[in-house]
């Protein structure tokens, strides 16, 4: 798996999180769901900023190959 598909599927699975997010009634009750699914997302930007960080990445970036 390339780093661009890579990348799509992050986007997807950051997409499904924010509206698992935004779909938790923000109650006293529910306040660990929302911390659990925020931490997941936070993760989830930190490794796609790994990602675009790395060399790897950059050079297939560079490659004619990369839409």
């Amino acid at each position: 798996m390339v780093y661009k598909e890579i990348l799509k599927k992050l986007e997807l699975i950051e997409s499904q999180l924010d509206d698992a997010y935004y779909s938790i009634p923000e109650y006293q009750s529910t306040s660990d769901a929302l911390s659990y699914v925020d931490s997941a997302r936070c993760e989830l930007y930190s490794l796609r900023d790994d990602i675009e960080k790395s060399e790897s990445y950059s050079k297939e970036k560079n490659n004619k190959n990369f839409i």
